[in-house]
């Protein structure tokens, strides 16, 4: 049997992202297919809860996302990912940043509307 279709795929990832609460994360390396990868922890770093919309072939983050000042050095993060829990649960995409961030004490990040996005391939 052939694999899901281009519409059907869309039609999935729009039911898992855009009906459910979400978290973004942070990774100081790219997780692998599996969900595995080094999550950023400690210095006030959380998950923080985002909400997607489709337009297109297209996810994107539908209100401002902001993480905690961190309290301490976060290191180098190069990816992040979309989980279904504020911690533990299951990843359910991932792929690098656009540029790495050196992430030290007293930093926040935020993405505005529209910029965190996914695309439906």
């Amino acid at each position: 049997m052939a694999g899901l279709t281009n519409y059907t795929e869309e039609l999935v990832l729009d039911y898992i992202l855009t009906l459910s609460p979400d978290y973004v994360a942070f990774y100081t390396d790219v997780p692998d297919d599996l969900g595995a990868g080094t999550e950023v922890s400690g210095g006030a770093y959380a998950r923080q809860a985002v909400t997607f919309a489709r337009s297109g072939s297209v996810l994107s983050n539908t209100s401002v996302i902001t993480f905690p000042e961190s309290t301490a050095p976060w290191g180098t993060i190069i990816s992040a990912a979309i989980h279904d829990a504020v911690t533990g649960g299951t990843m359910l995409a991932s792929g690098p940043l656009d540029a790495s961030k050196v992430v030290g004490t007293g930093e926040t990040i935020t993405y505005p509307v529209g910029t965190l996005q996914i695309p439906i391939d």
